[in-house]
């Protein structure tokens, strides 16, 4: 791969875990972020060469950022999913929308996250990486061995340069939305995690499964 083009999740046809895309994407072109399940990445056409990295993060801390960031942190405008949201759950408590949000992410999110992480493990092309491990100690030989996938061949001094470039307080500062970076820190869902929403969520039928159970966290 000679030449390399970035291409936003803006300039896609679709961007949902419903619809189907029938379009494929131009030859050499970096492509990031895509989200979408993997039923439907499997469905896209693609070159004879290409590589995926699939970030996964703790359930748990994926349901607690998305409570911070539908009711407080997300940029909205009139007549978006986010204002919508904001408007349906002004006058709930915390529990209540975390286990609204646990009961959606249930059918769609997680599903997808199940199939990703089966799927790569047969798939050379596809890499999953914790989003733990990107941001923890050995960030820079991870994020290292992401560039190798992508054919990238980086050293590791050269990557460390580039990651001190998006600490999160860096990111505060070029970011039009700072509140958007709240705290660059994994395992902070407990801080929002009551015994209510842990009995609702050992309730839910998916989370029981042992597809579930095989995603690679010691304790969901």
């Amino acid at each position: 791969m000679d030449y390399v083009y970035p291409w936003h999740q803006d300039n896609c046809p679709k961007n949902s875990y419903d619809d189907v895309w029938v379009e494929g994407f131009p030859d050499h072109t970096i492509i990031s972020p895509l989200f979408t399940g993997w039923s439907n990445f499997i469905q896209m056409p693609k070159y004879s060469y290409y590589k995926v990295f699939y970030v996964m993060r703790h359930p748990k801390d994926v349901i607690v950022s998305a409570y911070h960031s539908w009711m407080k942190t997300h940029r909205t405008y009139p007549g978006s999913a986010v204002e919508k949201f904001r408007e349906e759950n002004r006058d709930k408590g915390k529990n209540d929308i975390l286990k609204q949000i646990i009961r959606d992410f249930s059918k769609k999110q997680f599903g997808s996250m199940m199939d990703w992480w089966a799927y790569h493990r047969i798939n050379d092309d596809i890499m999953l990486v914790k989003f733990e491990d990107l941001i923890g100690e050995n960030r820079v030989k991870v994020f290292t061995e992401v560039f190798s996938h992508c054919g990238a061949q980086i050293p590791e001094q050269t990557v460390e340069q580039f990651l001190q470039g998006y600490t999160l307080e860096k990111m505060r500062v070029i970011s039009n939305n700072p509140g958007h970076y709240r705290l660059g820190k994994a395992g902070t869902w407990v801080d929002d995690w009551s015994e209510e929403v842990e009995t609702f969520w050992n309730q839910v039928e998916v989370f029981q499964s042992p597809a579930f159970k095989a995603l690679p966290y010691a304790e969901i």
